[in-house]
């Protein structure tokens, strides 16, 4: 009777074993098989990169992440190009990157970045380069489609600063989130960032806090920017800028901006170094002249809420009549080397 027990239970001992054996094989053979779809989105990634200007350079890495999900270690990636949104070529480099799919996400890739992060702006090198760094940094890139392309990104604790800047110089952001689309006519992007700490002042040691910034905005293929809205949000004060400008040509468009609690933010921009104080007390006194509509204030004056009209043409930036600025003239596009 022993006898019969010990059977039984070295039978479903056996049993287990087997299948144990079976999901492990499986599992493997499933890794695989997601090693080399990973392979494979890497490459369309780097195709779809050079079809629109960009160049993907990728150093072989490591494979790993079994049995849970199929993950490449990168050493080393570097990507260049030149956005439609900025008049000048942009390169990015990476430390480390690890990519991935995992079991429950099979068709989402994830890309993790690790140490430090650099943009530099350019082809000559004499733009400040800029380095961030954070507790987490990843971008999710979905499934393909041949209609649209999205990606999704977000990061925490993340620090960015100008290379060789001291550690009162880091710009700080408690999160970020966004996304990018793009199809055959245009793209679209939007952004939230949250508590965004400002370099520390010189003098008192101080940081300001901006409780959030947000953007959407897209881009036709023929140059055409629309910007449903970027805005800055500070305590009771928030500047709104909204509009729309034709890129090619030097730039023309339109766009309006309304401002609450201007005297905060230029106080704001002034303690952070953002504006000089004489320039924050320049802008506060157009500003002042502008809502008097002409007539003589006799003592301080609190600005109101301000609806702005600001202009774009040939380049130049125009707060109604008065010149701002000239916008930088696009560089030319970097030969693809193949």
């Amino acid at each position: 009777m022993n006898t019969g027990r010990r059977g039984k239970a070295g039978g479903r001992l056996w049993g287990a074993l087997v299948l144990a054996g079976l999901l492990l094989a499986a599992d493997s053979l499933l890794w695989l098989r997601m090693q080399r779809m990973l392979s494979q989105r890497l490459e369309a990634l780097r195709d779809t990169a050079a079809s629109h200007g960009w160049r993907l350079e990728i150093a072989q890495g490591g494979r790993g992440g079994w049995p849970w999900a199929a993950t490449l270690d990168l050493p080393l990636v570097r990507l260049r190009g030149a956005p439609a949104l900025l008049p000048t070529t942009i390169t990015w480099s990476g430390e480390r990157l690890i990519v991935s799919l995992s079991l429950a996400h099979p068709r989402r890739m994830t890309v993790l970045a690790h140490g430090t992060q650099t943009l530099s702006f350019g082809d000559r090198g004499d733009l400040p380069r800029v380095r961030f760094w954070g507790g987490e940094i990843a971008l999710h890139l979905p499934a393909w489609s041949h209609q649209s392309h999205v990606a999704t990104f977000d990061a925490r604790a993340l620090h960015v600063a100008r290379a060789g800047a001291g550690p009162d110089d880091v710009l700080t952001a408690a999160s970020l989130a966004g996304s990018v689309r793009w199809t055959a006519d245009a793209q679209a992007v939007r952004l939230a960032v949250d508590a965004i700490g400002l370099p520390r002042d010189a003098g008192t040691a101080t940081s300001q806090v901006v409780p959030g910034v947000t953007l959407a905005a897209s881009l036709s293929g023929d140059g055409r920017l629309l910007l449903q809205e970027a805005a800055l949000r500070w305590k009771d004060a928030q500047v709104i800028l909204s509009g729309a400008a034709t890129l090619p040509r030097g730039g023309n468009g339109a766009f309006s901006v309304h401002i609450v609690g201007a005297d905060a933010l230029l106080s704001m921009a002034a303690t952070a170094g953002i504006l000089t104080p004489r320039a924050a007390s320049t802008a506060r006194a157009v500003l002042a002249l502008i809502t008097s509509a002409g007539g003589v204030a006799t003592g301080p004056v609190v600005l109101p809420p301000l609806d702005l009209p600001l202009g774009l043409h040939d380049g130049v930036l125009s707060l109604g009549r008065i010149p701002l600025l000239r916008l930088p003239s696009p560089e030319p596009a970097p030969r693809q080397q193949h």
